[in-house]
């Protein structure tokens, strides 16, 4: 007898939960409820329809299913199962849903193997629905190969992977986070979950535990649910798998939360690439399938004596800065040899046991580096790079040493590869732009010239972001040089990327009207992508304003869509909120306000919260809220100090000292603006300097110091000269156009 055969559900096949949606049959049924397939004859589309059964608590689990409701509400995701309504039908609730025709992950296993191509590709798909969901603060806590829906692809004949079934969800918006998890299926649980709440971590060890019953038919084995686990079978050992997708798998199914990867993605990356099916993350991060299938045939067995062992061994210590145990016998293939071990340790070359082997510091490391011939040392860091990537902490230190040996092996592919996940990943943003500038070097080649390209403009993108002209030049003179010897289509997005960014170094040179011709030649194109509309729409709103069109650029500002997101509107809007305080439509200033910083959040960029917040200090100080300007202030600060972006960290200096000069705080008005104009002046910015020059008087006319006062309208005027043309903005309009969006 079925153990769910005595629960009810109040829904039978027939039944109208409401006009219009006629239920069809049942094609599920759980612990809380059934599932029904039904009739959308309104829409007519086919919808599944989960519904409690008629004897649970209605309270509980009522509340469980909206709760569910809400987490699939929040994850909209082509892999996650997509949610229509909630409702309520004969006192009972239920979910209508999109229904996935398919087969769960689950049967197929049950058939036998499934070929390794499809299951890297189901793990990506997977692995990017619960990055979407944990992004969004939304935990899945069930991940199961019962709860992966696989439904049929018409156009290309491929089953694509959906995860399905919230039930055990939790949710930051909701504030369930924090509750522990009750129940679930145990080979699938990590071992923190007997002590503590979930986390993102949890998920990632359910994905690993599903990956390896995909690869060896059954869950990893554990003699108690605290306990590590097992990697393989007695009857299919890990030894049948290359070392690389064992040691990522091992990683993700890591006692210790915190020894596994940082994302769903990262595990995906690091199995498929061990897999030599790296290709399948469509080039996300990771070393390509021949990089890593080079992984697979061992090193050692290159190796014809004893010698030439300890030769490869000792190379590869002077490779690694520190103990790298899992990174060694990833590059070497196996285990290094326990009499080798021994034998390094009593001639004093290196420390620790077994495989935890190090070379120790007073060592010379450059004799082993002249051990192999140049062809096999190349290799040798090759794979070593290869393997510290793959099993190395997820941090910059790991990143920087892959990085370097790959450039040593000469794989510069690699090496930019590596440089742009560095940029991607720290918030300085002048370590940034570094890593960025490294890519594109890495990448400087006329074979490929397009990677050259893209990366080139990708650092003249992160100038713009932060302001830096000057730092600009450099990379868009180098892409125009590129792009001259090597033609683009005049509709090719990299084509586009670059005249806007042309057009942006124009402007913050003061060339207001080669930029407003350029800018114009570019919109009467026509056809301008939706990631480009949002750059181009800033660029002609700062056009306007620095030709003193204000009544045309509040025009154009109104014709905007209302709330558009990105950095890009974000930076928009907080120029529009300012021009609508000036001319005083306090109305369309907040409103512009709110866009600015929603636009900021949505695109989780710390910058653009920075800069729409430093817009909101700027409104407030203008209607004489001076205590409520300067909290902004300080809080603009605490988001833009780890981004180290001395264009807005300046305009938040002159901001704060104009506030304290309005609350008669001589002192603290003469150290911020000072500071302010430190910054504009190693920046190169000479009318934002300028006016922190001009306002430096100012506090000094107030505070009657005469001599300070004379001196600093000395410098003034020095600087007045020295630029060839007036630097004080006739209005506090100007100065934001000046200072703050430089």
């Amino acid at each position: 007898m079925n153990a769910l055969s005595h629960l009810k559900s109040p829904f039978a096949p027939g039944d109208s939960v409401r006009p219009g949606l006629v239920l069809e049959r049942r094609i599920a049924k759980g612990g809380m409820g059934e599932v029904f397939l039904a009739q959308d004859q309104t829409l007519n589309r086919r919808v599944a329809v989960k519904a409690l059964y008629a004897n649970d608590a209605p309270t509980d689990a009522a509340r469980q299913l909206l709760l569910e409701a809400r987490a699939l509400a929040q994850v909209a995701h082509p892999n996650v199962v997509a949610i229509y309504a909630v409702g309520e039908a004969q006192g009972a609730v239920y979910l209508e849903m999109e229904y996935v025709e398919g087969r769960s992950l689950r049967d197929l296993i049950e058939q036998g193997p499934i070929a390794p191509h499809q299951i890297g590709a189901w793990i990506a798909q997977v692995a990017a629905a619960l990055d979407a969901a944990h992004e969004l603060g939304v935990l899945h806590c069930d991940v199961k190969p019962d709860n992966i829906l696989l439904r049929q692809q018409t156009a290309d004949g491929q089953m694509q992977a959906t995860l399905v079934d919230f039930g055990l969800a939790r949710s930051r918006a909701d504030g369930t986070t924090g509750k522990p998890i009750t129940h679930g299926t145990r080979a699938y649980l990590a071992p923190e979950l007997a002590l503590r709440a979930p986390s993102a971590k949890a998920d990632i060890f359910a994905l690993a535990a599903v990956a390896h019953e995909w690869m060896f038919g059954v869950p990893p084995e554990r003699c108690s649910w605290i306990e590590p686990a097992r990697i393989g079978t007695r009857d299919r050992p890990a030894s049948g798998l290359p070392q690389a997708a064992v040691a990522a798998l091992a990683r993700a199914l890591d006692a210790d939360p915190e020894g596994r990867p940082d994302s769903a993605g990262d595990f995906a990356d690091a199995l498929l690439r061990g897999l030599g099916l790296g290709h399948l993350r469509d080039g996300k991060g990771g070393p390509d399938a021949e990089t890593t299938a080079q992984l697979a045939i061992p090193l050692c067995t290159f190796a014809q004596t004893s010698q030439q062992l300890r030769e490869l061994v000792t190379t590869i210590l002077a490779l690694l800065p520190g103990s790298y145990p899992a990174a060694m016998l990833l590059t070497l293939g196996c285990e290094v040899p326990a009499d080798l071990v021994a034998q390094l340790r009593a001639e004093g070359m290196a420390s620790g046991v077994d495989s935890d082997l190090c070379l120790r510091p007073e060592v010379d490391r450059q004799p082993l580096l002249n051990q192999l011939d140049k062809k096999t040392l190349r290799n040798v860091m090759g794979r070593t790079a290869t393997a510290v990537e793959l099993t190395g902490p997820r941090s910059e230190a790991t990143r920087e040493l892959a990085t370097r040996l790959y450039m040593s092996a000469r794989r510069t592919e690699d090496a930019a590869r590596l440089a742009m996940q560095s940029a991607l990943a720290v918030k300085d943003a002048g370590l940034r732009r570094h890593h960025i500038a490294r890519a594109a070097a890495l990448t400087a080649t006329a074979t490929n010239p397009r990677h050259w390209l893209e990366a080139l403009l990708v650092l003249l993108q992160w100038d713009m972001t932060c302001g830096w002209v000057a730092a600009a030049r450099q990379p868009l003179a180098e892409a125009q040089g590129l792009v001259a010897d090597w033609p683009l289509a005049s509709d090719d997005p990299l084509r586009l990327r670059l005249e806007l960014g042309a057009v942006w170094v124009q402007l913050g040179l003061g060339q207001t009207a080669t930029a407003n011709a350029a800018l114009q030649r570019l919109q009467a194109r026509g056809g301008l992508p939706a990631e480009h509309s949002a750059t181009a729409a800033t660029l002609r709103m700062r056009v306007l304003l620095m030709q003193g069109e204000l009544d045309s650029a509040a025009r154009y500002a109104r014709s905007q869509p209302p709330r558009p997101e990105g950095i890009a509107w974000s930076e928009f809007w907080s120029i529009a909120a300012l021009l609508s305080e000036h001319r005083g439509d306090l109305v369309f200033a907040d409103h512009a306000l709110h866009v600015a910083q929603t636009a900021a959040m949505d695109a989780r960029d710390d910058i653009g919260v920075g800069r729409a917040t430093l817009a909101q200090a700027e409104v407030q100080y203008r209607r004489g809220q001076f205590d409520t300007a300067l909290a902004l202030a300080e809080s603009a600060v605490d988001v833009l100090r780890p981004r180290g972006t001395m264009s807005l960290g300046g305009y938040t200096c002159a901001l704060r000292g104009q506030i304290h000069a309005a609350l008669g705080d001589a002192a603290q008005a003469t150290l911020w603006l000072s500071r302010a104009e430190t910054a504009f002046s190693a920046l190169g910015l000479h009318a934002a300097r300028g006016a922190a020059l001009s306002s430096l008087a100012q506090v000094a006319e107030r505070s009657n110091a005469a001599a300070a006062q004379a001196s600093i309208r000395v410098e003034l005027a020095r600087l007045t000269q020295r630029s060839g043309r007036d630097l004080l903005p006739a209005t506090a309009l100007d100065r934001v156009v000046f200072a703050f969006f430089a």
